[in-house]
């Protein structure tokens, strides 16, 4: 071979070599930086080029001094190396975690509704000593929190008393029915262990921020909601480029859907059953008569998700009501009455929904469930122009799952920054928060939105699967024309059912009672009595409740966009829910979807090409 062949050839593979060693270099250099911008929604990416080219970021945020608030979703695989278990079954040490963060009365309603649905069949057949190998064979390292069987008996005589371990489970060893939930799945999903502390603060630490920086925690979203500061978002690409991340996204914001005639009048009363005005709000659903039969939600825990709550008021007063609970998640304490700083109008919106869900004035004013126990979630912030971060909500939700709610209330959503082609049930942190709850054997009642009377016009979470989503009627039962239309983008029926949302009789944060319209004011008629249904009957699930309702409804058999299944009637959900059975949706998936985008098969596509230009240029130079 010739010399000059020979160098020709050399010269050839170098120039290749090198080329091939620049586009590694480049692929190192970049595609890091490529692959995270995948992992950041169009608004972030656009704050972070902003920021990066020291122009303002023009995203319009509620937080201040152009502080950036997002949610950092994590990779849900990346639980599996905090708890060791595997893809489908939870280990020992993630069950453990997620049954301690459930209360007494939220674990108790999880069992309820397992045993409902005959899960426990198999332990129940079981022999004392066959029991007692089922916890032996998990050792010690299983934990049974809470001495929960005894917790949550204690008080049967408390009409208040709620969730309650069914009987025939309370004598099994507390250790050997834990032992049975955790081998057959039931209790608790991955999606209710605590994430892992490590990630989230490695999320902190690329941001350069505190740890106790997080303002909230999702065990449903696998999320974390951060403020970052102005001059620290160029480091949310240190964020992205993490391998437990799997996107970040706004957090976005939530408004109220009621509107509260605010003129102080006094209506005229009347004498009939002790209601006064509030009569036929609760007629038109029969709520009256359920009353009358001795159902009045004893035995239900209902949530009431709002602004805040004037719990001084007459008829909502604790001595009026059986209040378990409170939480404001706006300032981190146990009052949701208004306090310094609030806006006076702050706790408007709430004292008026929950007055119709369960007040309880005799001769004035009287709510759907007034017997139920409640639980009283501040989350909106009337002070942001009437929103509030859906991050809040999303925890609320989540607290309540924990507490033991049997019905969650919620007349808050959104649409500001979605379109309606988003509403397909799997988008909004809130909608997949309600699905969650669904899947829970939560009854979920949402408002449908007052953006009609055009189509489709609804806000999240009214897109949730399986929500029972409440339109708004007039006394005569025509639809009220704010009344929000569907379809969701998928295709479902929405609105599920209606209720009175017009001119309704509430009670006034100020003192006294006054009018309001919209669907704020519809749901918690519904969830009132989906309360007193459970109430009625704890062996019914959610999903039964929810089907009952809507199947016993005044449209039931030609169900629209307009009014859905129609004007619910309770006392004939109550007659053939019983006959309901237990109700799935398969469509209610949870997980997140995958948004980002990989960047090594693009390296391995160019990689290969390199090499085989690499391999045709030899064999032209030895041509």
């Amino acid at each position: 071979m010739a010399v000059s062949a020979v160098i020709r050839r050399v010269s050839s593979a170098l120039a290749i070599f090198m080329l091939v060693a620049g586009l590694a270099w480049f692929g190192a250099s970049n595609w890091s930086h490529m692959a995270s911008a995948s992992k950041m929604s169009p608004s972030v990416l656009r704050a972070v080029q902003q920021r990066s080219h020291g122009t303002s970021s023009q995203l319009s945020t509620t937080v201040p001094h152009g502080t950036l608030r997002v949610w950092v979703y994590l990779r849900h695989g990346s639980r599996l190396s905090c708890y060791r278990g595997g893809a489908q079954r939870l280990s020992v040490s993630a069950f453990s975690a997620a049954i301690r963060a459930l209360t007494p009365r939220g674990l108790a309603r999880r069992r309820e509704e397992a045993h409902a649905r005959g899960d426990y069949e198999r332990l129940l057949a079981l022999s004392a000593r066959e029991r007692e190998q089922l916890a032996l064979g998990f050792g010690h390292e299983l934990e049974c929190a809470h001495n929960d069987v005894a917790a949550s008996s204690h008080d049967t005589n408390n009409r208040n008393s709620g969730a309650k371990t069914p009987h025939d489970l309370a004598h099994i060893p507390s250790q050997s029915l834990c032992a049975y939930e955790l081998r057959h799945g039931l209790i608790a999903t991955w999606d209710d262990v605590p994430l892992c502390d490590a990630h989230v603060n490695a999320v902190l630490d690329a941001l350069e921020l505190p740890h106790s920086s997080v303002r909230a925690r999702s065990k449903w979203l696998h999320a974390v909601s951060v403020d970052v500061p102005s001059t620290h978002i160029a480091l949310l690409h240190n964020v992205a480029a993490l391998p437990h991340v799997q996107m970040v996204d706004i957090v976005r914001r939530v408004g109220h859907t009621g509107k509260i005639d605010d003129t102080p009048q006094r209506i005229a009363q009347s004498s009939s059953l002790s209601y006064g005005s509030s009569f036929s709000q609760l007629s038109q659903i029969r709520v009256t008569e359920a009353h009358s039969a001795g159902f009045n939600g004893t035995g239900a825990t209902l949530m009431v998700i709002d602004t805040g709550f004037n719990t001084a008021h007459p008829g909502i007063r604790p001595s009026d009501i059986h209040i378990e609970k409170e939480w404001d998640f706006l300032r981190n304490d146990s009052n949701t009455a208004n306090e310094g700083g609030d806006y006076g109008s702050q706790h408007y919106h709430g004292t008026a929904v929950l007055s119709l869900a369960g007040g309880y004035e005799n001769g004035v004013c009287i709510g759907a469930a007034f017997g139920a126990t409640f639980l009283l979630a501040k989350t909106e912030d009337v002070g942001s122009e009437s929103q509030v971060e859906e991050d809040y909500f999303v925890s609320a939700v989540e607290w309540g799952d924990a507490n033991g709610a049997d019905v969650i209330s919620s007349s808050l959503g959104y649409i500001d920054w979605y379109t309606q082609a988003d509403l397909n049930g799997n988008i909004a942190p809130v909608t997949i928060a309600a699905n969650t709850a669904v899947e829970k054997g939560i009854v979920f009642a949402q408002a449908a939105g007052n953006s009609g009377p055009n189509g489709p016009s609804l806000i999240a979470p009214a897109d949730a699967k399986r929500a029972l989503v409440v339109g708004a009627v007039t006394s005569s039962g025509g639809i009220a024309s704010f009344s929000s239309r569907g379809p969701t983008a998928d295709g479902r029926t929405k609105p599920d059912v209606c209720a009175r949302g017009y001119l309704n009789y509430i009670a006034s944060a100020n003192g006294g009672y006054t009018t309001g319209s919209g669907t704020s004011y519809a749901t918690p008629l519904v969830a009132g009595a989906a309360a007193i249904m459970k109430g009625r009957n704890r062996t019914l699930t959610g999903a039964q409740i929810s089907d009952a309702l809507r199947l016993t409804a005044s449209r039931a058999s030609s169900p629209d966009n307009t009014y859905g299944y129609g004007i619910i009637d309770i006392m004939q959900a109550m007659e053939d829910a019983s006959s309901v059975p237990p109700a799935g949706d398969p469509n209610v998936g949870l997980s997140n979807a995958a948004f980002s985008v990989q960047a090594s098969s693009l390296s391995t596509v160019v990689l290969c090409a390199a090499i085989a230009v690499l391999f045709s240029r030899s064999r032209f130079a030895g041509a």
